[in-house]
C-alpha cells in the first residue's frame, strides 16, 4: 500500500491543491575526520557523467564514496515502511538509493573494503545482504544477489519494492547483470544528498497497521487517507507491549509508566517531561547528526521510558532491564559510547538501533519506535505513547532541515 506522489511531483496535499516541497535537504555540516582525503571537505563531486557522494557513519569507521549517473539526478525514491525495514533498523521508515557499480574507498579509486562492516542477511529477503558499522551501528549499504531473483519471486512473501531489499520495478543495468550484484546506499549515510535523492512517497504502509510515520511526514494521497487505522486493531490493550529487532536477538516487553515515573529527573530539558503523564510515555523525533549518522535515516523516533518499565522478553514480569553491568546486560546488545557518558545500544546481529541512555539519567531510557510490535496498537502505538507534536528534538542542529520542517508541519496537523 503506498501514498504515491510519483504522478504529482509538486506534492499537492489533500484537496487544497497547494504545492508543497516535501523533501529538499540542506547540506549537512561536516565533522573533522582523522583520515586524509582529497574530498575531505566536499560531500559531492561531479565529474562529467558521474557524480561522487561521500557516505560516512558516526564513528567514521565506515568512510566511503558512492557513484551516481549525473543524468539520473535527482533520484526519485520512496520511504519504505515495511516490517523488515522497521525492525531491521529501529527506524519507523527507511530509504536507500541504487548506486552505480561498487562502493569506492574515500581516498582512492579502489573498491571500499566492506569487510570492515558487519553484515546481516534477513531470512525474509532472499539474496539480500545489509551492511552496518560494527562500532556505531550505522546502516550503510545493501548488496543484492541478482541471480536469486527468480527463486525469491517463486518463494513469495516479499513486497514488490523495499528500501533494504529487492526492487523489482527497477530495470537492471548491464554492469549489474555482468557482476551479478546490485548495490544501494542508505540515504541518511550520505553527507549531503541535496540534488541527489528526492524521497517522493511512502511505500509498504499496510504492515504499519496505522499509517506509521506517514501521518507525520505527509505527502498527500487518495490511496490511503490520513488517520487510517486497520480494523483489526482494537482499543483493548494488553498489560505489556513487545519490542524486538529483526533477528529477535533483542526482545523486550514494555509496561505502562506508574507513579515511580514522577520521581525521574534529567539534566537535559529537551522534550523531557517525566511527570507529565503516568499512563503514556513521552515520545520525540531527534533530528541531529548523532542520530542520523548512527541510524542511516534522517531522524530517529524514540520514546522516553522508565527503565523499570522495560524487561527482557524471557524474564519474569517485574524484572528490570540492565545496561550498566556487563554480566546482566541483554546478550544480544552491543554498546557504542558516542561521547563520554552517552550510550547507544544496538543489536550486534542485525544492527537495529534499540536504546539510548546517559549516566546522568540511567533510569530514563530512549527506545526506538521502529522495534514495536505493530500488531498490538500500530506502529505509532498511540494508546501507549504521547507524541510530542509542537517540535522536533534538536531540530536546530539537524542536517536535513527541510525534511525536519515537513515533519514538524505534519505533527502539528495530526
Amino acid at each position: 500500500m503506498a501514498l504515491n506522489m510519483a504522478s504529482n511531483p509538486g506534492g499537492f496535499r489533500g484537496g487544497d491543491k497547494v504545492p508543497v516541497v516535501i523533501f529538499s535537504p540542506l547540506q549537512r555540516p561536516l565533522r573533522p575526520i582523522s583520515r586524509t582525503s582529497n574530498i575531505q571537505s566536499t560531500a559531492i563531486v561531479t565529474q562529467g557523467d558521474l557524480t561522487y557522494c561521500r557516505a560516512t557513519c558516526h564513528c567514521r569507521r565506515c568512510d566511503l564514496r558512492v557513484v551516481f549517473p549525473t543524468a539520473s539526478l535527482p533520484i526519485h525514491n520512496y520511504l519504505c515502511n515495511c516490517t523488515s525495514c522497521r525492525h531491521g533498523t529501529g527506524e519507523m521508515a527507511f530509504h536507500t538509493a541504487r548506486i552505480l557499480g561498487n562502493p569506492m574507498d574515500a581516498e582512492t579509486d579502489g573498491p571500499f573494503a566492506v569487510e570492515v562492516m558487519d553484515s546481516y542477511s534477513p531470512r525474509d529477503r532472499l539474496g539480500v545482504e545489509r551492511f552496518f558499522c560494527p562500532t556505531c551501528s550505522a546502516n550503510m549499504l545493501v548488496r543484492i544477489d541478482l541471480s536469486l531473483r527468480e527463486e525469491a519471486d517463486k518463494r513469495g512473501g516479499e513486497p514488490e519494492d523495499c528500501a533494504f531489499g529487492r526492487n523489482r520495478s527497477e530495470k537492471r543495468s548491464e554492469q549489474e547483470l555482468e557482476e551479478g550484484f546490485q548495490w544501494r546506499v542508505a540515504g541518511g549515510a550520505l553527507r549531503n544528498y541535496e540534488g541527489i535523492i528526492q524521497p517522493m512517497y511512502h511505500l509498504n504502509l499496510a504492515s504499519t497497521m496505522d499509517g506509521g510515520v506517514a501521518d507525520h511526514l505527509r505527502v498527500g494521497s487518495k490511496v490511503l487517507p490520513f488517520e487510517w487505522r486497520s480494523p483489526t486493531l482494537t482499543d483493548d490493550q494488553p498489560e505489556e507491549i513487545s519490542a524486538f529487532c529483526h533477528c529477535r536477538a533483542v526482545s523486550v516487553k514494555v509496561s505502562r509508566p506508574d507513579d515511580r515515573a514522577k520521581n525521574l529527573r534529567s539534566p537535559f530539558p529537551d522534550l523531557i517531561y517525566p511527570t507529565d503523564v503516568t499512563y503514556r510515555a513521552k515520545l520525540r523525533n531527534p533530528g541531529d547528526e548523532k542520530w542520523w549518522l548512527r541510524g542511516g535515516f534522517d531522524f530517529q523516533s524514540g520514546t522516553f521510558i522508565p527503565r523499570f518499565n522495560i524487561r527482557e522478553a524471557d524474564q519474569e514480569p517485574g524484572r528490570t532491564i540492565v545496561f550498566s553491568q556487563q554480566e546482566s546486560r541483554p546478550k544480544g546488545l552491543k554498546q557504542y559510547v558516542s561521547s563520554p557518558g552517552r550510550y547507544h545500544e544496538f543489536c550486534g546481529t542485525c544492527g537495529a538501533t534499540a536504546f539510548w541512555w546517559h549516566v546522568s539519567r540511567p533510569n530514563l531510557v530512549d527506545l526506538s519506535m521502529g522495534l514495536l510490535d505493530a500488531s498490538v496498537d500500530g506502529v505509532r502505538a498511540e494508546h501507549w505513547f504521547e507524541w510530542h507534536k509542537s517540535r522536533v528534538s534538536n531540530m536546530e542542529v539537524s542536517g536535513n532541515r527541510k525534511m525536519v520542517a515537513s515533519l514538524v508541519e505534519g505533527l502539528r496537523q495530526v
